[in-house]
């Protein structure tokens, strides 16, 4: 019965690590059989109106996700020109803005230097009488204004985008939400005041 149980037991851990590896090497072969890089300029394409967000994978159908809890975003292509990032990390939300322009298959995304962050208080996790406030605490900083480049691909006939960032490599249009919620969201938390897109947004 021993011999017996320690035989089941192996052909069980080894049921597990083949269906990890059958996982991981189906999620390789969708990255490499999906993704093609272009070789001229002459497909055109427009951004604005859309949301884009970015993470460590590609699925199936071309939608970027991330199974961990800082390791994703969303690019919000306000219209030709100005742009917006939220960088999300577990109740923690960082944006930052700029503007942007395409140039042959590049997305240059030159950023202000503004960043607002937008950080849970921790406090109300503890909280018995209800009275901590606030929700969240708003800061505002700066830093030295940058630039940052997007590569575009293609992932099945969708336009999706190679980062840069090594964690976070791909980007991808998300079909969930939409621009004006968002936005709706930013000017409400009075984030979209803070980063001053009134001043050089056509929103």
């Amino acid at each position: 019965m021993k011999q017996l149980a320690v035989i089941l037991l192996a052909i069980g851990l080894f049921s597990c690590n083949s269906n990890e590896d059958i996982r991981e090497n189906k999620e390789a072969k969708i990255q490499d059989s999906v993704i093609e890089y272009f070789k001229d300029d002459i497909f055109q394409f427009s951004l604005a109106g859309n949301i884009y967000t970015y993470a460590p994978k590609l699925d199936s159908t071309c939608q970027a996700y991330g199974e961990c809890d800082c390791c994703s975003g969303n690019y919000l292509f306000i219209n030709e020109t100005d742009f917006i990032i939220i960088d999300y990390c577990e109740a923690d939300y960082i944006y930052s803005k700029g503007t942007y322009e395409l140039k042959g298959d590049k997305v240059f995304l030159h950023y202000s230097g503004i960043v607002i962050g937008k950080n849970y208080n921790w406090e109300k996790e503890t909280d018995t009488t209800n009275t901590v406030k606030p929700d969240y605490f708003i800061n505002e900083n700066t830093t030295e204004p940058t630039t940052r480049i997007l590569t575009r691909i293609a992932c099945a006939n969708n336009i999706c985008f190679n980062t840069g960032m090594e964690e976070m490599p791909y980007a991808a249009l998300d079909k969930k939400q939409k621009l004006e919620d968002l936005v709706s969201q930013l000017r409400s938390d009075g984030i979209w005041k803070k980063l001053r897109m009134d001043k050089n947004s056509h929103e």
